[in-house]
């Protein structure tokens, strides 16, 4: 059963699984074991082809995020660090420390424009808000659809829905 309402849906007790897409995460569904939470992956499924390899990409590592949590913003600085300011681009409203990586861009994380611009990096940060058990949202998504390799933090679940030798599990 799989439902794109972004929106809380009941679970279809004619089904073995449930896979919903919604922005809450609720309490009581953390033990559910036929649930699976992934809000705004629907966004994502979509075939994009794209021309360049990650070895002819431009730039290294891109962060993308509006909302600022402690450890993207001292992982993106870390990288930043090692990797150097012409290689590291912010492209939401967060850059850490470096404002001057930061590019804005028009849309929101389903434009494709967004893609476009994110199929010029070999690498992207996809760090959930938190680390919940089951709480995966559209980051590795847009990364995979970008053609970019994520390097991802969040939860440990991740690894039974995704490949986990197609991302870096920080």
């Amino acid at each position: 059963y799989i439902s794109y309402k972004r929106y809380d849906v009941a679970p279809n007790d004619n089904v073995p699984y449930c896979l919903r897409f919604t922005n809450r995460y609720i309490e009581e569904e953390r033990k559910n074991e036929e649930i699976i939470y992934l809000p705004y992956v629907s966004n994502f499924m979509k075939k994009v082809k794209y021309d360049n390899f990650s070895s002819t990409r431009e730039y290294v590592l891109a962060y993308c995020s509006s909302n600022k949590v402690l450890i993207r913003e001292t992982s993106f600085d870390a990288f930043v660090s090692v990797l150097g300011h012409d290689n590291c681009v912010s492209l939401g409203d967060c850059y850490g420390s470096f404002e001057g990586t930061n590019i804005k861009l028009d849309g929101n994380n389903t434009s494709k424009s967004l893609c476009m611009v994110l199929s010029e990096f070999k690498f992207m940060m996809c760090f959930e808000n938190a680390d919940v058990p089951g709480y995966i949202t559209e980051k590795i998504m847009l990364a995979y659809r970008s053609g970019c390799i994520p390097v991802y933090w969040g939860t440990d679940a991740v690894s039974n829905y995704f490949n986990e030798k197609s991302f870096i599990n920080v």
